[in-house]
């Protein structure tokens, strides 16, 4: 009897999305897509990326990141803070193992840690590739429709060299 085919689009996905309830934030585990390493090694020069594990995650907002007056950017600001304190905490978590890790700033889609290259991440379009979400061009910008918080959400991107029996229980901390 022939073996199910697995979906070639899924390959990727490590860990399916899974919700981190104390810090508010779901995220997932994918190796990186061959076609996205040519623009992604820019990103982060020095670094071999070809074997990295990408984790991107999401937040729900109280309202679309394309809103603009002190309501939203405040939230947008809590959202940033929210991620960065977790993110940073786990990369440095993974640092002390001896692993390579960095997060890219939302903001400008370059690395924390390391040297920033001549590239940036767009978290939008890492969402697209690597868990199929649609996109949604408002003609400023692109937003990310995630399947149960459509465009009120945030993305942002932690990366590492770790192996998943590694990052996994660090992510759920």
């Amino acid at each position: 009897m022939d073996q199910p085919r697995r979906s070639k689009r899924k390959d990727h996905i490590l860990l399916s999305p899974t919700f981190n309830e104390k810090r508010k934030i779901e995220y997932s585990v994918h190796r990186v897509l061959p076609r996205m390493v040519p623009d992604l090694q820019p990103v982060f020069p020095g670094t071999d990326i070809s074997d990295v594990l990408i984790i991107p995650t999401f937040q729900e907002c109280k309202c679309d990141l394309v809103a603009f007056g002190p309501e939203p950017d405040a939230e947008k600001d809590r959202l940033l803070e929210n991620f960065v304190d977790w993110a940073k905490s786990v990369c440095k978590a993974l640092h002390e193992l001896g692993h390579w890790a960095d997060l890219t700033d939302p903001c400008s889609g370059c690395p924390v840690f390391g040297e920033r290259g001549s590239g940036v991440y767009p978290d939008v379009i890492g969402g697209q590739m690597l868990l199929a979400y649609d996109m949604v061009d408002t003609g400023c910008c692109k937003l990310l429709s995630h399947p149960k918080w459509q465009t009120k959400v945030y993305p942002a991107t932690i990366f590492t060299k770790a192996p998943l029996e590694v990052v996994a229980p660090l992510l759920f901390a």
